[in-house]
């Protein structure tokens, strides 16, 4: 169970051919989307799930995932520090780090006067009617960082005042939201045929556009706020131990350096093996930040679980309704 992008041939057929297995991908829209599926026995259909870094803890809260041993995954040791602590609750490592990153501000370059420079664009009257906004809760966080709220780790902990004030704030927007897209496919193709010219988004939505030629281009503010991630690969707690051996060399095998290059190619996201190097091309390179690390993680910080989960997606909920 994947996000998109995570699994391109160049990445899993290598492990195919080399192992036997056959790896069989269902694509998730959102964290909540996962969280019913899994709940609703997707333990037993998955055997190895995607652990988002904002919702790692309820994952192990809800018995989804088990922990890992990871003698028996050979390159863990090699990822970047930072990306571990992430997954390590109870004296226990419960999934591995597979890609992080900070979700960029995507514009058409053809619609846009001028290159913005914050998150506050949204809000600007030049984007009327030409603004994307993915359906998802974490859209809280976008309306937390414009009112000074994103603090961390308090934008995880907000009050029902401060959820209040967010909601308000983030109506606002409704004369220039255009669509509310679900997926990478569905943003891809809302900048493809014009519909959008502006979203907060991934890197993967860039990374799809911008080879092509279309006049995409894509920024991360000084403030970005929690708009961190980090993704990494579980077993699910319902995994026949039958199965488990070639659950841990798919995990090994994805972290790489050669896998993560290719991964990096198709998604823009940033290894979280820094021997990915070695196989990426010096503008790859730095459009992942894997030449400076550091610079992205000083305009952003890594999502989390936030402490009242049900709460925030009420009134995201609420902000959608008032959007369409």
């Amino acid at each position: 169970m994947v996000w998109e992008g995570y699994t391109p041939d160049s990445v899993v057929k290598p492990f195919e051919q080399e192992t036997g297995v056959k790896i069989n991908p269902t694509y998730m829209a959102d964290v909540n989307q996962q969280i019913a599926k899994l709940v609703a026995g997707g333990t037993e259909e998955f055997d190895v799930i995607m652990a988002t870094s904002d919702i790692g803890r309820t994952l192990v809260d809800a018995d989804l995932i088990k922990p890992l041993d990871l003698s028996r995954i050979s390159s863990y040791d090699k990822l970047f520090d930072y990306t571990k602590d992430t997954y390590t609750f109870d004296d226990e490592t419960w999934a591995v780090s597979q890609a992080w990153g900070v979700n960029p501000y995507l514009y058409n370059t053809e619609d846009t006067a001028t290159k913005p420079t914050s998150l506050e664009v949204q809000w600007s009257p030049e984007m009327k009617n030409k603004l994307g906004l993915w359906d998802d809760y974490t859209l809280l966080y976008m309306g937390a960082t414009v009112l000074g709220m994103d603090d961390n780790p308090g934008v995880f902990d907000l009050s029902d005042e401060q959820l209040e004030q967010i909601k308000e704030k983030m109506l606002e927007l409704k004369p220039n939201v255009r669509t509310i897209w679900k997926s990478g496919g569905d943003l891809i193709q809302k900048f493809s045929t014009g519909e959008v010219s502006g979203s907060l988004g991934w890197n993967y939505i860039y990374q799809q556009l911008h080879p092509k030629g279309f006049p995409i281009e894509q920024v991360v503010f000084e403030d970005q706020g929690p708009q961190g991630w980090n993704d990494a690969n579980a077993l699910s707690s319902g995994i026949d131990a039958e199965c488990e051996q070639a659950a841990y060399d798919w995990i090994e095998h994805v972290i790489s350096p050669k896998a993560q290059a290719a991964m990096a190619d198709e998604t823009g996201y940033s290894p979280s093996n820094p021997g990915a190097k070695e196989f990426m091309s010096p503008e790859l390179i730095k459009s992942t930040y894997m030449n400076d690390p550091t610079v992205i993680q000083d305009r952003a910080f890594i999502r989390t679980d936030p402490v009242r989960r049900e709460k925030y997606i009420e009134v995201a909920e609420e902000i959608i309704q008032g959007l369409q």
